[in-house]
């Protein structure tokens, strides 16, 4: 790091940049929001920037460096403001109707509707913005499909066109409230609410995995460790989709957890485990397909249940559920495996295992 350093910006700056590039590096563990570190690393980068003034102005660099310090703090304090937002938004769905605006499906849609993202550390947006456009200048680095940019497509480095795309289940939310505003089936509608309220916790007892988000997914099996198998070919790996339509580059309105999802290549299979099940109980298997692939596959349990036969991916995204067979689980544990029938690769974004 340090020999970079002095090959780049020269001795009087090697140890800062080195240290800057570590903490860069320590951005990206665990989650962003209680990753305090972020912000002491823009801090660092801020820090070298106004000692090194004209040594470091128009460094190709130095800049990418910034540039990563400032959209790291700038997601993370997003992330902090719009998850106290969508708190907000669970505790409408879960108050009592009745009280105040809460009386009916109608009056909650319009709660969500008039909430936007927070709008914090303009200070770091505006940066982010003209940073962008001295990097135009230095080495033609494309940010946006738009002018002066005229990246390819948003996914080729174009990362204003989503860096302020909603980080909570905003969208989708207001989507699910205008759908329950049009059914005129009472019961219905307190189930779909129920639903949307108690999304990943159904009934006590129901373990949840959010596959493709590395912290939220504890019953997957992964095959192989990345010292021998670096290039994912025998295990999973996490897949993220943008969440922009490529066309309008507006934010889709899918669930977070629909836009990560685990997958494998090569034909190798997706597998889960369970254990500490209760040998008397029925469980449900619930589980959200989606990805791009778009692939056929077949779930098994134990390697002698079938949970389901080939199924190519639902046209929309919604849970299925499946009855697991009650000889699956009379041991105490369970193992899932989904198998490749056709298309590029394995890819399941969410599972639930509910107790009867």
């Amino acid at each position: 790091m340090k020999e970079y350093a002095r090959a780049f910006f020269g001795d009087a700056y090697a140890d800062d940049i080195a240290k800057g590039l570590w903490m860069l590096e320590a951005n990206w563990q665990g989650p962003a929001a209680a990753n305090e570190g972020i912000d002491e690393t823009l801090a660092h980068w801020q820090a070298i920037e106004k000692r090194a003034g004209e040594d470091v102005a128009g460094n190709w660099r130095f800049q990418l460096h910034l540039l990563r310090a400032l959209c790291d703090a700038y997601i993370r304090a997003r992330v902090i403001a719009e998850t106290g937002q969508e708190e907000q938004m669970y505790a409408m769905l879960k108050a009592p109707r009745g009280e105040g605006r809460l009386r009916g499906p109608r009056s909650r849609r319009g709660g969500f509707r008039e909430s936007v993202a927070p709008r914090v550390r303009k200070d770091i947006r505006r940066r982010i913005e003209r940073l962008s456009l001295d990097m135009l200048d230095s080495i033609g680095m494309q940010f946006s499909v738009l002018e002066p940019y005229r990246a390819s497509n948003t996914e080729r480095g174009a990362i204003l066109d989503g860096i302020d795309r909603p980080l909570n289940n905003q969208l989708w939310l207001a989507k699910q409230l205008g759908e329950l505003r049009e059914m005129e089936d009472e019961s219905a509608q307190a189930e779909r609410i129920e639903m949307l309220a108690n999304w990943e916790s159904p009934k006590p007892g129901a373990l949840y995995d959010d596959l493709g988000c590395a912290w939220r997914q504890p019953h997957l099996v992964r095959q192989a460790t990345w010292d021998t198998d670096p290039g994912f070919v025998d295990g999973p790996q996490e897949e993220h989709s943008v969440g922009l339509d490529k066309r309008s580059r507006t934010a889709t309105d899918e669930r977070m957890s629909w836009l990560d999802q685990a997958q494998t290549l090569f034909g190798a299979p997706l597998r889960m485990h369970y254990d500490e099940l209760d040998p008397g109980k029925s469980y449900t298997l619930r589980v959200t397909y989606a990805g791009r692939y778009r692939a056929t596959m077949r779930l098994v349990a134990d390697n002698a249940y079938e949970i389901h036969a080939a199924l190519k991916q639902p046209e929309s995204i919604w849970p299925v559920d499946f009855p697991v067979p009650r000889e699956a689980t009379q041991d105490g544990a369970l193992d899932l495996e989904w198998q490749l029938i056709d298309g590029r690769g394995c890819q399941v974004a969410e599972v639930w295992l509910i107790p009867e």
